[in-house]
């Protein structure tokens, strides 16, 4: 600013002055915070994305030496599926997380029970919680409209918990749920399971049609030591040697990345399953028959195998850990080079999931091989069973077929009419009342009664701009819901919503005011521009500027109080010669109050910026700071 020589002249300062306006305050009760995965794209040919995806499944869940999900212990070569699977303790927990017998009602919660598919749907028995059906093998598993059926269950999961929900595929026995836990979990790699990207982890769980039991049935067939087996008769020959498997060019079924990689991996697991017809289904233990005259083995184990495994008496079959399997060991699984390939492993579960991405892969008897697994112990006629290895018990599906046309042996457990689990429910909960009261300044409850258990979300936002989110995840037909730590004299609205056991939501307006004065962050302002004068000519003579600040409060502020000028900054060597800290002083929600500060002008200075730090209370006595 250009200084006036004329004593007393007023002078006009442009004030480089910055004041904060506005407050926004964030309050946070009973968050659920949300554990994602982070998907990261595969490259290449469509081969190769697809290769990598089903790799990253077993990479990011495989556990390696830990239990995890998995059942049982990994210690030994003969192991369990660990990380693939979840067994019947672990899944009864999760949705019968209060351990009372009612698997997703009163006082089970929600946030730990995963999206169930049944991949068996022509027959009658569900597990309590079971959100989709389909049909393996006829393809209806993994149509685009099936999969975008459990993607819209685990968005609904996922807006009902904030986090993440598992998947458990389940059926029968391991060799119909082998396949699609790991075709979900290869689709699940390139974020197509959720709108938002995330990663679902996959596991599949066995015995889940005959109320989760693993009693045998008695189908009235040879056994040999309780076990139905199928036995190879042909010898299978030394392995070939390792060579490089050429690809296939595209994805086998002529599918292909243009809709995306998600489409692309699920456009090759429809593809996969649909050629098990003639030949068995992909991980099913059955029919190695004459199509071995000669065979490449590869034993594929949940774990790095302890000893050579010798099948026939002497043939040591080649040895991948499963984690190997879709990076460097594939090329020791080489349909071209023999006229059969079996994948071994030490129970069905990891075998079949190996299995369907090899099919994915292109790995088909049109070029010779025969894709096999689940082979749960081996002896010198590579005898494999049908039943869980670790149970001894086995359900030829055959013969059991043929003897349940009436409940008997435990057949109405499996084919017959007997419903253990009630049918997917497909009715939201409806809130038949609700109520949001305030309880004093910062308190408020919000209650509501159900047709059915439900859980409880209340997202609302204040008049002052303060949000209040809650998430009770526990499932009750009345609820009470009681608020903290809001802001007195503040109006809250938003919306409370219910989710059923299912995730299906209702949802219903609600709004309060709590009590007391409302204490936000007064909005300050300042008229530009400030009043600035030489106010006697002995100051005018010392250099000594007066300049007049006028502090302005909203009109839809609240009170102002202490407010006070406690700093200011210049440039061109001006410093403050009084004034600061002002006198405190109060603004009413539409006032104003003018503060004097006074300046040293160094000689020769004819302009200078300056800047103001301002402190203020609300009637609460919070205490903020501008800028």
């Amino acid at each position: 600013m250009q200084i006036s020589s004329k004593l007393l002249r007023t002078a006009i300062l442009v004030l480089g002055l910055m004041v904060a306006l506005g407050l926004y305050l964030s309050l946070s009760l009973g968050r659920i915070s949300t554990a994602k995965g982070v998907v990261s794209a595969c490259s290449g040919t469509d081969w190769q994305k697809v290769q990598c995806y089903a790799d990253k499944y077993i990479q990011n869940q495989y556990p390696g030496a830990s239990v995890g999900e998995g059942e049982g212990s990994v210690a030994a070569a003969q192991s369990t599926p660990s990380g693939f699977y979840v067994n019947q303790a672990t899944l009864k927990s999760k949705v019968d997380s209060n351990g009372d017998g009612t698997y997703l009602g009163e006082g089970d919660d929600l946030a730990k029970a995963p999206v169930l598919i049944d991949n068996l749907n022509q027959f009658t028995t569900l597990i309590p919680g079971t959100t989709f059906r389909c049909n393996w093998n006829e393809n209806s598993c993994f149509e685009p409209g099936s999969v975008a059926d459990v993607k819209t269950q685990v968005d609904d999961h996922e807006a009902a918990t904030g986090q993440v929900p598992a998947i458990v595929d389940y059926c029968l026995t391991d060799h119909t749920a082998a396949p699609t836990t790991g075709a979900w979990g290869y689709i699940a790699q390139t974020g197509g399971l959720a709108t938002d990207g995330s990663i679902p982890k996959v596991y599949g769980f066995t015995w889940g049609r005959d109320g989760w039991t693993n009693t045998p049935v008695n189908s009235g067939s040879t056994t040999t030591n309780g076990i139905y087996t199928y036995s190879n008769t042909y010898p299978v020959t030394s392995p070939a040697a390792t060579a490089t498997y050429t690809p296939p060019s595209t994805v086998p079924g002529s599918c292909t990345s243009a809709g995306g990689d998600a489409d692309l991996v699920r456009c090759a697991a429809e593809w996969a399953i649909s050629q098990d017809a003639g030949e068995g289904n992909v991980g099913n233990g059955q029919n190695v028959g004459a199509t071995m005259t000669a065979g490449q083995v590869v034993d594929v184990r949940a774990d790095t195998p302890a000893s050579t495994v010798n099948l026939n008496g002497s043939l040591a079959a080649n040895q991948i850990p499963i984690n190997t399997i879709f990076n460097t060991g594939l090329a020791n699984v080489n349909p071209a080079a023999t006229s059969g390939v079996l994948i071994a492993s030490g129970s069905q579960g990891p075998g079949g999931i190996v299995a369907e991405g090899l099919r994915m892969l292109g790995y088909t008897t049109a070029t010779g091989g025969y894709i096999h697994s689940g082979v749960p112990y081996y002896n010198n006629t590579l005898s494999v069973s049908q039943g869980q290895p670790n149970t001894g018990t086995a359900y030829p599906l055959d013969a059991v077929t043929a003897q349940c046309t009436a409940p008997s042996n435990g057949c109405n457990q499996i084919y017959g009419t007997q419903d253990l689990g009630a049918e997917m429910n497909t009715t939201a909960a409806a809130i038949s009342s609700s109520s949001a009261t305030d309880t004093g300044d910062t308190t408020a409850t919000v209650s509501r009664t159900t047709s059915q258990p439900a859980t409880t979300k209340i997202d609302l936002t204040g008049s002052d701009s303060s949000a209040v989110h809650v998430n009770n995840t526990i499932l009750h037909a009345s609820d009470t819901e009681n608020l903290t730590g809001l802001h007195p004299g503040v109006t809250y609205t938003g919306t409370l919503s219910v989710y059923n056991n299912m995730a299906l939501v209702s949802s219903t307006p609600i709004s309060f005011t709590t009590s007391g004065i409302a204490c936000a962050k007064p909005a300050l302002g300042l008229t530009s521009p400030p009043h600035a004068y030489w106010a006697s000519l002995s100051d005018y003579s010392a250099g000594i500027l007066s300049v007049d600040f006028t502090i302005n409060n909203s009109a839809v502020s609240p009170n102002a109080v202490g407010v006070q000028i406690t700093g200011s900054a210049s440039n061109n060597g001006v410093t403050v010669n009084s004034g600061i800290p002002s006198a405190a002083t109060n603004i009413a929600s539409g006032g104003s109050a003018t503060v004097t500060v006074t300046y040293h002008i160094p000689a020769g200075v004819t302009w200078f910026h300056t800047s103001l730090t301002v402190s203020a209370q609300d009637e609460c006595g919070n205490s903020y700071t501008y800028p």
